[in-house]
């Protein structure tokens, strides 16, 4: 098995409410060294965690209130690196 540095890791945030969303992403990014989970939680959780440590990507849920203003602050902030936002949202329960 290959080692990882810690120069290559990628720092990644996991935004989302559902408990069940945050572990799964969780899960599979645990399976590849190259990634390391460094907070998850609901938006004021990831407001916080964009304070404390530096990310490389944030996985958010799309359909948490407050998520698109979250991007947009963070694509406006000047004072450095931003991380890359993915949003994913699963199809709505019509049941």
């Amino acid at each position: 098995m290959a080692t990882t540095s810690r120069e290559s890791v990628i720092r990644v945030a996991i935004m989302g409410e559902p408990r069940l969303f945050r572990e799964g992403l969780r899960l599979i990014c645990g399976a590849d060294p190259s990634l390391m989970v460094v907070g998850e939680g609901s938006l004021g959780e990831i407001r916080g965690v964009l304070r404390a440590t530096v990310l490389d990507i944030l996985v958010a849920d799309a359909r948490v209130d407050g998520a698109l203003m979250l991007c947009e602050e963070l694509r406006y902030e000047g004072d450095g690196a931003r991380p890359w936002v993915i949003l994913l949202a699963d199809e709505a329960d019509d049941d």
